[in-house]
């Protein structure tokens, strides 16, 4: 609702710092493509905040920031929200590209980036404490 017609949304993640419950954030990282695309590479991510009405059926959202996704080469995922751990604790804030590896766990990350909830932007992050869950270990 509200996107513009060249962009189809391919779903999100929910952003809140590890000491605030999800439930409780207004903030989104929505997952985007061009329109006319039909594979499910992601483009380009928006940070909303979404206000909700009184009854919570309706929302408005503000976008605060905008990023490319940079393409990524066969060997290597790019790892999204809900799937990075920050010293071993599961962190929504996080999201990398990763170089493949079989195994449940991808820890030869290639860039990181955080998203800065107090700033309302996406910003780069160290790797060196970062690790991504591997949905596809196991398949």
């Amino acid at each position: 609702e509200g996107l513009p017609d060249e962009l189809k949304d391919l779903g999100g993640w929910v952003v809140a710092k590890p000491s605030t419950d999800l439930a409780e954030s207004p903030f989104v990282v929505v997952v985007l493509r061009p329109a006319g695309d039909e594979s499910f590479e992601p483009t380009m991510i928006w940070l909303e905040e979404r206000v909700f009405s009184a009854d919570q059926k309706k929302y408005t959202s503000k976008v605060f920031d905008v990023m490319n996704l940079p393409k990524v080469k066969k060997n290597q995922r790019l790892v999204l929200g809900g799937q990075c751990h920050l010293d071993g604790k599961p962190d929504s804030r996080f999201f990398a590209v990763a170089v493949y590896e079989d195994k449940e766990y991808f820890t030869n990350l290639l860039k990181a980036w955080k998203v800065n909830v107090e700033a309302k932007k996406f910003e780069s992050a160290k790797i060196d404490r970062i690790k991504c869950e591997n949905l596809e270990y196991g398949l």
